[in-house]
Order: C-alpha cells, then structure tokens, then sequence
C-alpha cells in the first residue's frame, strides 16, 4: 500500500485550499507542491499507446494524427467528436484514451490532495462507458479491459476486473453503464465516454440522447471548471500541469444516423461555429472508413461491393448523415425488380408463402403469394380489394377470390398482422393462420429484408401499377438507430397495404430459405439477367390461358372484384 503523502505543517487532511488563503505566497505554494510532485515524467499519448511498457500498440497515421491534436497541451480542447464509417477503429482509439485517463489520474501521487475542495477523498471517481444497450457498452468496455489486463504499467495498480467494471488504485472506477441508468448522474468522472451517441433516440424506455448528454457531460466538470486554478496548485510542475490539461474531458464516438437528435445538434453547432470563426472547445473529426483504416481502400472490390449492394452504405461507410424523413427506396430501383416474365404455378414443386393485410374502409384489402427460387423472392401475386364511398368491404367476395388463389397455389398458411383479427380467423379459419403484430421492430425487420433485396436485386414483383405507386411513396422517418415507415398523410398516394404484404411475405421467405438451405451452393438470379431455366416453369402473359385448361375449377367468377397482378 502506498504510504501518505506528507502534508505541509499545520495542513489539515483534506481541508485546505491554498488558492483560497491570500496569505499564501509563492514559496508557501512551491512548500505546498513540492510534497506531492510528480517524481517521473509523465509520457504523452502516443508513446503510451505504443511503448510495451504501457500498452504496446500500434498506431495508423490518421489515429496519431487525431490523438497529438486533442492532447496538444497548448490547446483547449475539452470534447472530442468521432464521426466515422464501420470498422474505422473507433472503439480502438476510445479505449486508449479511457487508459490514458486512467494512467494520468494514477500518475498523481495524491490525486485528493492536488482535487481537495472538488473531489473528496472518500469517494470514487469513474470513466463511464455510456451506450444506449448493455451489449453496446460492454464492446467499449471489453476492450478497455483487455489493454489493461495485458499492460505491464497497470499490472500492480488493479484491484479487480469484473464483467462490468475494473477497480483500481487511488479509488479509480472503470464500467459500462446504460444511457438508461440513473445511477451514473452525480459522479465524478475523469472523462465520460459516449459509444454510437448517434444511436440514441427518443423511443419509449429509453432517455432521450439529448437528456442523457445534457446530463452526463456535467460529471466532468469538477476537473474541467477549475482548471486554471487546479493549474496554479502544480507550481510550475510541468508533468502536474499536463495533468490537469488533460483530465476531464468528453469523448464521443459514432456512427451518423439520421440529421436529428443529439448528435446532430452537436454536429450542427460545430458546422456554424466554423462557419462563423467562433473559438469553440470541440474537437470534431468526420471521416469515412477508407481515411480512418488503411486496411480498407476507396477502390478496393469489397467496398466497391458494398456500395452496390448496401442501400446505407453512405451512411455507415462513408460517414454521412440520413435525411431524417425521406422517401424509403428510389423509384428506379423499384422499377428495376419488375417481373420480366409471370412464374408458372407449380404447388407440386414449389412452396408457396402468403400474407393478407386487412382493412375496414379507407384502406385497401391486399393479398399476396410468393416462392423462393436460387436465392431470390418471386412474387407470384398482388391483389388488391377496394371499398367504394367508404363502405366496408364486402369480406364473402374477398374470402371467395382468396380461397381460389390459395386453392391455386395450394396455400396452407397465411400470415396477417392481428388487424382486424376476428373477422380473419372467422372468414380463413379453414386455414393455418399465422398472426404477428406490426411492432415497431417487426415492420422495422420487415422493411430492411425487402430494402436488401431491392438494392441486391433478390426480389421481383408483378407490375402492378398500384404495388409500384405505393411503394415508390413510401417514407422513413429515424428515430436514432431506429426508424419507421410510413405512407404519405396526403397526396395522389395515402396507402401502403401493399408493400407490407410483400415485405411480410419477402421477409419469411428469405428468412425460412438463409436458415434451411445449409450446404447449398445455388447460383442467385438477378432481374437485370434472367436466364429461366424452362418454359415449363415459367409462362408468359400470352400462356396464361393453359391456366384455364389446367385449372378449370379455379377460375373466379369474382375476377371483376379484384385487381390483378398480371
């Protein structure tokens, strides 16, 4: 244990402020220092990150290049913002800077006594990690952990590590913390860590990201505040000064989300403030992956792939921002997984899956049916039942032409979303019904298989003028990492009964075929080249009158009451 540290004559323990008595001269202050200074010179950041005897890292250029800017000691920085793509060694470079704090508070040989007046000797000080999940703050802390753990300079300074937080010397707390958790308003913390702030939201259960920042960020202040004064107690103590410089500070690490909330409000400000030539103290550093990691390149095959085919790729690649409510998929892309050619109906060879979405006036009634084939979702069929003058649907006409259509394809099952739940289980009780609620999560799922396999090309549908007009104004609206979709409240397009048939069915189908079609090696089929593999599996619209030859008895006398797909 470390012995005290000896205390000027007549001193009391940890009562007194040399800065508050004015006879206090400057030898009295240089008396006062001079039993606590640093005895070793203290190593700046980098060499900490990559000498063995600390942590033994290495460091790419554009991580040198950020952490000698925010601990430059002749500037004032107190924030550091990471606005970065996936993979850009964000996590990395904000565990280093949580031990670096760490080092710098046990570099002190009396930490209380230099803080005396701002932090008491009884109570611990903290490095939060602050995320909107637990799993999210455990990645942070997991790797904060594992440098400490193997760091030959924190070796006889650990008191114990635990899943969720590490205690050192000197009263030193490090955990992974909620942005949920009131527990953490009111601690003294060396510096406060925000992982992904873009992902918090205002969603029921959590705390708004702008409540949790305006809230947290005070923790520091007991080092930040008076850091003049805290300066003026080391007494010309260079390693004592570079210190205090350094400790309390905010660090923020994200990827952007949407132009809302906290994130964008902090992004904003530093936009005008550098607009305006207004000093600020935030350090702020947007970059995409291919500036930030050197593994990755702008021309390599893998990110030329993802821009292809991932529909957010700007966003978590490239660092930026999403419109906060704009239009869900670009009309082009809708029109490019049009069918080229009706799928035959098949039921001996072919499963097929089917959703119905209900309504009750305004709405339309939708139904749609649909197989898997070599990796990609087929529509087989859309339909729409309209009511006409806001009357109800006439429900025997819509179970009459459903029942055809299943008898057709030889569906067992259809999926619906629990509205109006007890006018579907009496009209298709015959039927293995399948009920899941629209949570926002499910439609959120939903909505993100059918996005994936319009921007891959995994996917076609009928041609249907309604289908396409409807999906082609559908809206997403972020809420943090979460967002929901919408139809627009008016305009030519006020429905989006449709698209959620075909998302529902897309999204089981695909998910059913990625779980079950282990070992398979099957070349996927793009609309933009389809080869069909015969005539016998697919018919044109021309064809389709052997339908009736074939299926004689299936044929509605109801058709006039639907609106096809062909």
């Amino acid at each position: 244990m470390q012995k005290p540290i000896p205390r000027p004559h007549g001193a009391s323990s940890g009562t007194l402020n040399p800065a508050a008595l004015p006879s206090v001269t400057d030898n009295l202050r240089q008396e006062f220092v001079g039993s606590f200074k640093s005895t070793r010179n203290v190593v700046d950041i980098i060499t900490f990150a990559e000498d063995p005897a600390y942590l033994g890292e290495r460091l790419y250029p554009r991580q040198k290049e950020i952490f000698r800017e925010f601990y430059d000691p002749t500037k004032s920085w107190e924030e550091l913002l990471l606005i970065c793509g996936r993979d850009s060694t964000k996590t990395f470079m904000a565990s280093i800077i949580a031990c670096y704090t760490a080092y710098l508070w046990e570099e002190i040989p009396d930490p209380y006594w230099l803080y005396q007046g701002r932090v008491s000797r009884d109570k611990e000080v903290s490095i939060p990690c602050i995320a909107k999940k637990q799993e999210q703050a455990g990645i942070l802390f997991d790797e904060i952990k594992a440098k400490i753990s193997r760091s030959p300079y924190f070796k006889g300074k650990t008191v114990r590590i635990n899943s969720l937080d590490i205690e050192l010397t000197k009263k030193l707390r490090i955990e992974a913390v909620t942005s949920n958790s009131a527990s953490e308003v009111g601690k003294t913390a060396l510096a406060v860590l925000f992982d992904e702030l873009g992902k918090y939201g205002t969603e029921k259960g959590t705390r708004d990201g702008e409540e949790v920042y305006d809230t947290m960020k005070p923790s520091v202040g007991r080092f930040a505040s008076n850091r003049l004064e805290f300066l003026k107690r080391c007494a010309g103590d260079a390693n004592l000064e570079m210190i205090v410089r350094f400790l309390g500070r905010v660090i923020s690490i994200t990827t952007p989300m949407a132009e809302q909330g906290i994130l964008w409000r902090l992004f904003s400000q530093w936009e005008t403030d550098k607009r305006n030539q207004i000093p600020t103290t935030l350090l702020l550093y947007k970059r995409p992956t291919w500036e930030m990691n050197p593994n990755y390149s702008f021309d390599s095959s893998f990110i030329k792939e993802e821009m292809r085919t991932n529909p957010s790729f700007w966003r978590e690649w490239g660092a930026e921002f999403e419109k906060a409510l704009d239009a869900m998929f670009k009309p082009e892309l809708i029109d490019s997984c049009i069918a080229k050619m009706k799928a035959a109906i098949d039921p001996g060879m072919i499963d097929y899956t089917s959703a119905i979405d209900t309504s009750k006036t305004k709405d339309a009634f939708a139904f749609c049916i649909g197989h898997m084939l070599a990796g990609r979702v087929i529509i087989d069929e859309i339909r729409y039942w309209i009511s006409e003058d806001g009357h109800r649907h006439n429900w025997a006409q819509i179970e009459h032409d459903v029942r055809l259509l299943c008898m057709q394809y030889r569906v067992e099952q259809i999926a619906h979303d629990g509205f109006e739940s007890e006018g579907v289980r009496l009209h298709f009780h015959n039927f293995l019904l399948d009920e899941t609620v629209f949570t926002l999560q499910y439609k959120m799922d939903i909505y993100d298989c059918l996005e994936k396999r319009l921007y891959n090309h995994e996917i076609e549908y009928p041609g249907h003028p309604r289908l396409l007009a409807e999906l082609k104004a559908l809206q997403r609206k972020w809420n943090g990492d979460k967002f929901t979709v919408h139809h627009p409240a008016i305009g030519p397009v006020t429905n989006d009964d449709g698209p959620d048939v075909v998302a529902n069915v897309a999204y089981r189908l695909y998910n059913h075929y990625v779980t079950t079609r282990e070992g398979i090696n099957d070349e996927i089929r793009t609309t933009d080249s389809i080869e069909w593999p015969d005539d016998r599996r697919y018919l044109d619209a021309d064809s389709m009158g052997h339908l009736a030859q074939r299926f004689p008895s299936m044929i509605s006398s109801g058709q006039d009451h639907m609106e096809g797909g062909e």
